[in-house]
C-alpha cells in the first residue's frame, strides 16, 4: 500500500524562499481530526505521506512545532492510503537560525525541498493553533485536558507513560504502557452525562493515585509476560 501511494505521490515541490505558515485543524474520517499544514497556501501534507497528523499528536500537550535551542524532528503527515500512525509517514525536523525556522523532510513521500519560515511569523501561528479549541468536540475537550493536566512525572515513576486517550461510547479511556513497552494498562471513567471537564478532573485525579488503587485493566504487549507487579486488587486482564 505505502509502495504504491508513493508511486503516485506528487512529485511538486514544496515553496522556495521565505514562507508564510498556517496551520488547520480539519476533521478527518468519522470521529477523527488532521493538522493540514499550509506554507503560502499551499498544503504540504498531501505533497508528503499525503494526510495531516492528529493534533494531539503534534500540538498537545506539548507543541513540537515550536523551535527550540535544538533541532527536532516531529511527526508531520501519515499514510494517505490507510491512515494509520507508523505507516508511510513523514517526519520533518524543525531548526531555528537567527530570524527564521527552517523545515528539513524525512521519510517516506517527500517531494524534496527546505521550507523556511519568518521566525516571528511562525511562532505566532504555532502557539495560535494550539491555543485554538474551537474543532474541539466534548471527547477530544476530555482527552485534551488530561493530556495536559497528568502528573507524567508520577507515572513516571512507576515505569509508565501516557499512551493515547478516546472518549467515545460511554466512558472516557486512557492507555498508558508500562515498562519497556512490556504491559499496556487502561484506566476508565465514565461519563455519565457529564461535562469533560468533570469527567477530565477524576481522570486525572485517579491516575495522581498510587496505581495499586486504580480500578484498570491490563494487556500483555510482548506474548506470555504476566500480571504487572504493580496491578493492584482491582486489575484485570484484558482479553482480545
Amino acid at each position: 500500500m505505502a509502495d504504491s501511494a508513493a508511486a503516485a505521490a506528487p512529485q511538486t515541490r514544496y515553496p522556495t524562499g521565505v514562507s508564510r505558515l498556517r496551520l488547520a485543524i480539519e476533521p478527518f474520517g468519522r470521529v477523527g481530526f488532521r493538522v493540514d499544514v499550509y506554507a503560502d497556501e499551499v498544503e504540504l501534507t498531501s505533497l508528503a505521506a499525503g494526510c495531516g497528523v492528529d493534533p494531539h499528536r503534534l500540538l498537545v500537550p506539548d507543541n513540537l512545532l515550536l523551535a527550540g535551542a535544538e533541532p527536532r524532528t516531529v511527526p508531520f503527515a501519515r499514510c494517505g492510503a490507510c491512515h494509520v500512525p507508523g505507516c508511510y509517514d513523514t517526519e520533518v525536523t524543525v531548526s531555528g537560525e537567527a530570524d527564521l525556522v527552517h523545515w528539513d523532510f524525512s521519510g517516506r513521500g517527500v517531494p524534496g525541498g527546505r521550507v523556511s519560515f519568518a521566525a516571528d511569523q511562525y511562532h505566532s501561528e504555532a502557539v495560535r493553533a494550539a491555543a485554538d479549541h474551537s474543532w474541539e468536540t466534548p471527547e477530544r475537550t476530555a482527552c485534551r485536558l488530561v493530556l495536559t493536566g497528568t502528573d507524567r512525572d508520577h507515572l513516571r515513576t512507576y515505569g509508565m507513560r501516557l499512551d493515547f486517550l478516546t472518549g467515545h461510547g460511554e466512558e472516557l479511556m486512557c492507555s498508558l504502557v508500562l515498562g519497556d513497552d512490556r504491559h499496556q494498562v487502561f484506566v476508565r471513567t465514565p461519563w455519565q452525562g457529564r461535562s469533560p471537564q468533570k469527567v477530565a478532573a477524576e481522570m486525572c485525579a485517579a491516575l495522581h493515585d498510587e496505581p495499586w488503587r486504580w480500578t484498570a485493566s491490563w494487556h500483555p504487549i510482548r506474548h506470555g509476560l504476566r500480571r504487572p507487579k504493580i496491578a493492584g486488587p482491582a486489575w484485570i486482564r484484558e482479553h482480545w
